[in-house]
Formats: structure tokens, sequence, C-alpha cells
């Protein structure tokens, strides 16, 4: 720990989203130094597992509901890839600041969706495009998070606002259409705030596997499938 740390004792158990603004990818390490602006307390309550799911994924979403959508009780926000990592805390988040919330995804995961408080709805225009979404009621406004995948020209359209952190989103087709795109960025106080609200049951974190440190390959394999429910964690024994 370094000399100017005062915020951290030796022995502290905490969540980080290290990553410098302008590096894409990550990688897997048993032991890694952080700054302190990228590191929370991990509340004690919070299973490891469910605490490394968090940062990434969580983040990203808290970003593109509250810096990029700052939603409110009178939006009806619709999400693409509500099921998965960004998405299912995407449709939390949203929903904890009253907007009502539909979700696109695959059908089997719709009665999980329903369970996180979502509308759940199958991928494709057609389909979202018959929700009140679509035509939301007087005095509602329409937004989308765009949590996978490369959101369609007439929904986009359709948008009053639009944030997306999918790196198949056309960034600057986006932007020309009103929309934000969002590259998420290390925060310790947004961080603190999630682990806080997964630590009080707020906010759900699902695990749909974990994976040996050895076996990580098999761990981005079923990331790479594109049918995540939640999230992949690879824990590192000991």
């Amino acid at each position: 720990m370094g000399p100017a740390v005062t915020g951290f004792q030796p022995g502290d158990e905490v969540i980080a989203y290290d990553r410098e603004d302008h590096i894409q990818w990550g990688t897997l390490a048993e032991y890694v130094s952080v700054p302190v602006r990228c590191a929370a307390p991990k509340p004690p309550e919070l299973p490891w597992a469910e605490a490394a799911a968090l940062p990434h994924s969580g983040l990203t979403a808290y970003q593109l509901v509250h810096d990029g959508l700052a939603l409110a009780p009178d939006h009806t926000v619709l999400v693409h890839g509500a099921s998965g990592g960004v998405g299912s805390f995407a449709v939390q988040l949203a929903g904890s600041s009253g907007a009502r919330v539909i979700g696109s995804a695959s059908p089997s995961n719709h009665e999980y969706l329903r369970g996180l408080g979502v509308e759940p709805v199958p991928y494709g225009r057609r389909h979202w495009s018959t929700t009140s979404w679509h035509s939301p009621p007087a005095g509602s406004t329409p937004s989308s998070i765009w949590s996978a995948g490369q959101p369609s020209t007439p929904c986009r359209r359709s948008s009053r606002r639009a944030a997306s952190s999918s790196g198949f989103t056309d960034a600057l087709r986006l932007k020309e259409l009103g929309g934000r795109y969002l590259f998420v960025h290390p925060d310790a106080a947004q961080l603190t705030d999630l682990g806080l609200l997964a630590a009080k049951g707020d906010l759900s974190v699902h695990v749909s596997a974990k994976f040996a440190f050895y076996d990580a390959v098999a761990a981005f394999d079923q990331i790479e499938s594109g049918h995540t429910r939640g999230k992949v964690v690879v824990e590192v024994d000991g």
C-alpha cells in the first residue's frame, strides 16, 4: 500500500475497476496494483463472486443510466441485451429511477427479466415496435440503452434519447441522431454506491457460471457464445 493512501488499511477487502481511460482491453491476474481512484470498499455481506461481477458491468450500467440518460419517473426506457451482464444491471438501475423499463432478450430469459421488474420483449424491431415504448403515453419520454449489439436505425430515430456502450454501435452515427456513446471509466464513488446497493439486496448480481483461474479459456468461450445470463466469474484460489 502506498504511503499516501489514507482511505484504506492493509487487509481491507476492496473491489476495483482498474483501467487507464485510453485502454480498451483487460486481462486476468492473481495480483495487480490499483490506484485509489479505482477502488471501493467491498461490503462484508457481499460474497466475493458477486463482488467480482460488479465493477465493470455495474459501472457501465450506472453511467449509462445516470450520466447518459438521467432517467426520471415519467420516462419509458428500452434496454437491449437486457439479460446480459450490463443489461441486467441497467434494467434494475433504470427501474429504481421510477422509469418504466422494457427489455429485449431471448424468450428463455423473459422470466428472469420479469423477476427484475422488467417487461420483456423478444429481439427484433417487429416486437419492440408493438410496445408502448414505440408509441408512449402522452408526457412520457422514450429512451434507449444498447448494452449489446447494433441498434437499428428506425429504433434510434424513434427514441428521443439514447445511450450505448456497445462496441458494435456506430458511435458517430448515434451522436448524429442525438444519442450518446459512453466509454466506461473508473469511479470510486459510483462503485461504492453499487456495492452498497448489492449488499442491501437492492441490486441483484446474477452469476451464471464460475470458472477456476486455470480454466479461464472456457470462461471466455462462455462469454463469446453471446448467451450468458448475468455474469461469468473467474475465481483465483487462496
